[in-house]
């Protein structure tokens, strides 16, 4: 057997036959009919409409076969599309190409072969085929015939090329006729008399008159009396083709007597006047609107309590507000035209900060103030807060700096920690005697106590532990706000820092009737993290969970692993998080019950989420399935 040749325009070819868009469509009456007349006059029991793709022949129409397409190689028709001339096969078993061809070994077992080259656009895309079990010999005038059939198949091709293009050109002028109608130009067509024949929706919107009425009246008739002769002059210049087109201002009459202004571009089209028009009246209505808004925004500006300056991208100064000149103790003209960088006391002009961050690549940058030393005019320096965010100004980028003066903020904030770091210190000594002393009593160190009295020692044991818990507590506040807390990051494998939290809360989940289990496997991978703090987050949420379980139930530890991602999950079946207190858990002195019975200071939870913001991760919680609460934390996990 041998395959099909492909011929040398193939490219071309195929890209006909795509543009037909033919191949895999429906059965339609007009190739169905031919495909049985061809049947007819050459008295086979089969033929074809077959269109050869790159690799199959497909059947548009079809008389006995049940087949929709068979591949290239095997087809007879590929052969006729390669030559591009008509193929007779007279007797396929005596043909070198086709005897072993399984269309003819089998079904459906071909002797004659008759194709007739259908040809559009120059390329050969398929034949109009007839077919026998028989060998066979077709006369000269069925062949004439067969050959006009193939005719026809061709002209349905380009039938349907020029209904495609019909349809392109209707689908075009919808669209260009959905523009016209939604243009928010006013648009329209008149003739040399200047009354309207088309207009578009948008003059009922602008004017007030429907288009009806616009077109019963000449244009002429609505215009201002002042803008005839004007009007009428650039309509004349158009019609003698004195200038390809005319732009020009009139007044048009709204319904309601106003006059509205129009600014016009019109251009002549053989005998008919194209003209858009557009609505002044609005444009200078938003005009005087901008004015008011950037009055309004210059006197935001002039009054703000912080300094707002601008400058360019080389970083000098174009504008500041009278805040700045106060701020820093020099007129505008001591500091417009002068580098921002001198604003930035000279032992840090190296820094970034000293040109304000002018690249401010990082997203994150734009969005968070930053804090340098400044200098007024006299030398003497303040501390200040800066946040800049750039703006195009034509071709050219811009940058806005808002500043405040935050040494009075400073100062109370040196003066709050002073005052923490006292009152802690102060707390701490006599509450280490008193937990100390309360301890020995209770542990019988000095005798036997009543039972009333060890009672009531165990209340004061407990509230001084709770309230050393509060101290510590309130120095990690402190030091997160201030960025005094040190953080080691070191990869540490998951499972020791579960095994920590384990045995941090073994005593305490005792205590409370309560078992903390792992369930399931702890993955074998690594996270970056401070580990004394991590432990310290999973610590605080399993004593919380631990709390609020009933006596006697579990404590439910978990570890996802999905890709980078790293979950422990910690549940415990509690009440759940009242729906009133779910926006405020993470707060700081927050409590869902607000009494404290539970022993904690309202402060764990905050402080876990700043940990674990620190470390890049999620801190968040869920109600669990069937009841109960699930917090987790979410990290970025690695292979060891």
């Amino acid at each position: 057997m041998k395959e099909p040749d492909l011929p040398p325009d193939e490219h071309g070819r195929l890209a006909e036959l795509r543009a037909l868009d033919i191949v895999d469509t429906p059965a339609e009456h007009a190739y169905d009919a031919i495909t049985a007349i061809a049947s007819h006059v050459a008295g086979t029991p089969m033929a074809l409409v077959s269109l050869v793709d790159a690799d199959r022949q497909w059947f548009k129409a079809k008389v006995g076969l049940q087949a929709t397409e068979t591949p290239r190689s095997i087809s007879f028709c590929g052969h006729a599309v390669a030559s591009g001339t008509t193929l007779r096969v007279h007797d396929a078993r005596a043909d070198d190409r086709f005897a072993d061809n399984p269309l003819v070994l089998g079904e459906p077992k071909i002797r004659f072969y008759h194709g007739v080259p259908l040809i559009s656009g120059g390329h050969a895309l398929g034949t109009l085929c007839v077919l026998d079990r028989q060998p066979r010999v077709l006369s000269e005038e069925v062949e004439r015939m067969l050959a006009l059939l193939a005719d026809q198949v061709v002209s349905q091709f380009e039938l349907r090329r020029r209904n495609h293009e019909l349809e392109s050109q209707r689908a075009e002028l919808s669209i260009q006729r959905r523009f016209f109608d939604m243009s928010l130009a006013l648009l329209c067509t008149a003739d040399r008399d200047l009354r309207f024949r088309l207009l578009n929706p948008r003059w009922e919107v602008v004017l007030g008159w429907s288009l009806e009425e616009l077109a019963e009246r000449p244009f002429l008739h609505l215009l201002h009396p002042d803008d005839v002769d004007r009007t009428v002059a650039e309509a004349t210049r158009l019609a003698e083709r004195k200038t390809p087109t005319v732009d020009f201002e009139n007044r048009f009459r709204h319904r309601d007597g106003r006059w509205i202004t129009l600014s016009w571009v019109a251009v002549l089209d053989g005998e008919t006047f194209l003209a858009a028009a557009h609505d002044l009246t609005a444009y200078r209505e938003k005009a005087a609107a901008l004015a008011e808004s950037e009055g309004r925004l210059r006197a935001i500006v002039e009054t703000a309590a912080d300094a707002v300056i601008t400058f360019d991208g080389r970083g000098v100064v174009e504008q500041v507000n009278p805040t700045c000149t106060r701020m820093f103790g020099a007129g505008p003209d001591e500091i417009v035209g002068r580098p921002v960088s001198e604003l930035v006391a000279p032992s840090h002009r190296d820094a970034p900060e000293a040109r304000f961050d002018l690249d401010l690549e990082d997203p994150d940058r734009r969005s968070r103030p930053y804090e340098f030393p400044a200098i007024r005019r006299d030398g003497t320096l303040f501390d200040a807060e800066a946040m800049v965010a750039p703006f195009q100004l034509g071709a050219e980028r811009r940058y806005t700096a808002t500043v405040r003066d935050i040494s009075e903020r400073r100062r109370a904030e040196r003066r709050q920690a002073e005052f923490v770091s006292t009152v802690t210190h102060e707390l701490r000594t006599p509450l280490t005697s008193v937990r100390g002393a309360l301890g020995l009593i209770d542990g019988g160190v000095l005798g036997p106590v009543s039972e009333p009295v060890a009672e009531y020692v165990g209340v004061a044991l407990s509230n001084t532990e709770r309230l050393g818990r509060l101290i510590d507590d309130v120095l990690d506040l402190e030091k997160m706000r201030s960025g005094q807390m040190v953080y080691r990051m070191a990869p540490e494998p998951v499972a020791a820092l579960v095994d920590a939290a384990l045995a941090a809360t073994d005593g305490f989940a005792r205590e409370h009737d309560a078992e903390v289990v792992v369930i399931g496997d702890v993955p074998a991978v690594e996270v970056v993290v401070d580990k004394d703090r991590m432990v310290q987050v999973l610590t605080n949420l399993i004593s919380n969970a631990v709390k609020f379980t009933p006596s006697g139930q579990r404590v439910e530890l978990s570890v996802e692993h999905a890709a980078e991602r790293l979950r422990l999950r910690i549940r415990d079946h509690g009440p759940g998080v009242p729906a009133g207190f779910r926006d405020r858990i993470f707060q700081r002195f927050a409590q869902a019950d607000g009494s404290g019975r539970r022993g904690g200071t309202g402060l764990g939870l905050s402080i876990s989420k700043s940990i674990v913001d620190r470390h890049g991760g999620v801190l968040a919680f869920e109600d669990a399935p069937g009841g109960g609460t699930i917090f987790y934390v979410d990290l970025f996990a690695r292979e060891p």
